[in-house]
């Protein structure tokens, strides 16, 4: 990846970077800041259901409501009050209920989630102790800041939050409980598109678009790996990827159905999403230049 301005380190760049030490030293207290974990490039942290022992939960801001697994809904003795079927990553709909109001604590933060999910999530390739998902309303209470250098995950009240003022401030599109951000995907020379890509922390990719099927570099994948059934199509390379002021040169992306911007890319930056003022941050770690890699 290469932005599109490079700096030497010199005694300015020292002094500025000290003065931006200062700057997020000076920003707001959050209500709640914990470790989280890894698995794979997915982001894991406890929280506690209704005053319970904290379990693992993974941040999914592609999923619009909070998710129980079946199995765990079940131990908790959550009663179903309606069942539909919703989409996911992979083809077909999944079978789902919906359950009373919980509320779901993160440190000393917690939230009300008035209708959760309750979805098998035993055959989701995530890591097997995962009890759910936490998605939109935890997003739509309080600013939620990832730090992957410190692997410190940490929530705001969006009416004191105050930004550092590095890095660099996106518009956050919110749609029907829904993230996007806008990008610009080249192709190849000469070919390339708008695109607004759902801000997805559920995913492992870098960038998920169609286009990429016109890339001269491809080759066939499985796809999905989420909710719903695997099924094959393509992987390519974007000769680039435009975001906000930041460029990422021979990008390995997906072709499925569908635009959005997952972890390989975002674990580059320390994430800020502020949905109440519609504001996405990213500041680059040293993780900005690292290669994206073809898929397994």
């Amino acid at each position: 990846m290469t932005r599109e301005t490079r700096l030497r380190p010199t005694f300015t760049l020292w002094l500025l970077l000290g003065l931006c030490a200062v700057a997020r030293a000076a920003e707001t207290t959050p209500i709640a800041e914990v470790d989280y974990r890894l698995d794979g490039k997915l982001i894991l942290v406890e929280v506690a259901v209704n005053g319970g022992a904290p379990v693992w939960f993974c941040f999914d801001s592609g999923a619009p409501h909070s998710i129980f697994d079946s199995a765990y809904a079940a131990q908790l003795g959550l009663k179903e009050i309606s069942a539909s079927t919703v989409t996911g990553t992979g083809q077909g709909t999944v079978p789902v209920r919906k359950t009373a109001a919980v509320r779901l604590q993160l440190g000393a933060a917690s939230w009300h989630v008035a209708e959760p999910w309750i979805i098998d999530l035993s055959q989701v390739p995530i890591a097997k102790d995962t009890k759910g998902l936490i998605g939109f309303d935890l997003l739509s209470a309080y600013v939620v800041r990832i730090d992957p250098t410190r692997k410190r995950f940490a929530v705001f009240a969006p009416e004191q939050f105050q930004p550092s003022q590095t890095g660099a401030r996106l518009p956050l599109i919110v749609d029907n409980d829904k993230l996007y951000v806008d990008a610009t995907l080249v192709v190849r020379p000469g070919y390339r598109v708008q695109r607004r890509l759902r801000i997805d922390t559920g995913s492992e990719s870098s960038v998920n678009d169609e286009s990429v099927k016109e890339s001269p570099t491809q080759r066939k994948t499985t796809l999905g790996n989420g909710l719903g059934a695997n099924f094959e199509s393509i992987s390519g390379v974007f000769d680039a990827v435009h975001l906000g002021p930041f460029t990422f040169r021979n990008v390995w992306g997906p072709g499925g159905a569908g635009s959005l911007v997952g972890m390989e890319l975002l674990r580059r930056f320390v994430v800020t999403i502020d949905v109440r003022n519609r504001w996405l941050y990213l500041e680059p770690t040293n993780a900005i230049d690292e290669i994206v890699p073809p898929p397994n």
